[in-house]
């Protein structure tokens, strides 16, 4: 394809509806997850999530409505740490970098002279703000499950019956939230 324009370069690292190729596809779930951690908004309801942690202390059972979100969220950050995953993240932050610059260097609008620089320093924030606010959640989330647990137990002198299933899988979240991370960035910050 011949580029006409410097916006067609970053067409082409990005994506169009008439360019596809580069994309990889992901279960529907796990992208629409990855649209709310990526958005920089809270990846689900509070008030969703309490409610649900509440009937599954309370009945006993019910517990993965309230682990479901948790999980979505881990698999995401799992999903964007996947080795192909994560080269084909830096390679589209390398080449719309790449884009970018090139756009900067040929601009005949001086106001896009710095906008490789812009770049960097979004891209950079909004990886690190994007898995900072995922893990903050999925960590507070897990603290006040079982925070809500041990309430329950100090309340009624035993625990729920699910308690030793939810008190496992909790701990294991716990770990594999390590793995929200930022990923790399492509050049020197």
């Amino acid at each position: 394809m011949a580029m006409t324009k410097p916006t067609d370069i970053l067409f082409e690292v990005l994506g169009s509806s008439t360019m596809k190729k580069g994309f990889v596809l992901v279960q529907n779930a796990i992208n629409s997850k990855k649209g709310l951690c990526m958005g920089l908004i809270a990846p689900f309801g509070a008030s969703t999530f309490k409610r649900h942690l509440t009937a599954a202390i309370n009945s006993g059972s019910g517990e993965d409505e309230f682990l479901k979100p948790l999980r979505e969220v881990i698999a995401v950050w799992q999903y964007l740490n996947t080795p192909v995953v994560k080269d084909a993240i830096l390679d589209k932050r390398t080449n719309l970098l790449n884009a970018i610059s090139f756009v900067a260097r040929n601009a005949t609008d001086r106001s896009l002279c710095n906008i490789d620089a812009i770049f960097r320093e979004f891209d950079v924030d909004l990886w690190q703000t994007a898995a900072t606010n995922c893990k903050t959640v999925v960590t507070q989330y897990i603290q006040y499950a079982h925070n809500n647990y041990t309430q329950y137990a100090d309340d009624n002198g035993s625990t729920p019956a699910n308690w030793p299933s939810v008190q496992n899988t909790l701990d294991h979240y716990d770990i594999a939230a390590d793995i929200i991370s930022p990923p790399e960035a492509p050049y020197a910050h």
